[in-house]
């Protein structure tokens, strides 16, 4: 067991996906996957996979 966090969240089914990211993008990705979710937004595997594009496109940060 992860000794991080047993919790689960939104962005468990994604890690393989988010794992490019930098941690702080990796944040911000998985804040915007929740505030989505609460709005009703369940997106698909590919929509995140083009998130996750989308940031590595943007300058270094």
């Amino acid at each position: 067991m992860d000794s991080r966090s047993t919790t689960p969240n939104i962005a468990d089914r994604f890690a393989d996906l988010l794992a490019p990211l930098s941690p702080r993008r990796r944040r911000g990705l998985i804040a915007r996957l929740s505030q989505g979710y609460y709005e009703g937004w369940r997106p698909s595997r590919a929509e995140v996979a083009e998130l996750v594009a989308q940031e590595l496109r943007k300058s270094p940060r």
